[in-house]
């Protein structure tokens, strides 16, 4: 069994915050921001209006 602190994961979350903020596509939603303050983590990203891809994966 893994034993993960909890500082430890959020030292990983940090981690791939940074990651996202690099990764600029055309076919991809910007990261705007994100809270690590609360209980609960929040990324916001930009609006897409088409739907997520799991919409889009649900009608195939």
């Amino acid at each position: 069994m893994v034993d993960v602190s909890v500082q430890d994961l959020k030292q990983q979350f940090d981690q791939e915050i940074k990651m996202m903020a690099k990764c600029q596509h055309e076919n991809l939603v910007e990261l705007l921001g994100f809270s690590s303050d609360g209980a609960q983590p929040c990324l916001v990203y930009e609006y897409m209006p088409n739907g997520s891809l799991l919409d889009r994966l649900a009608r195939l």
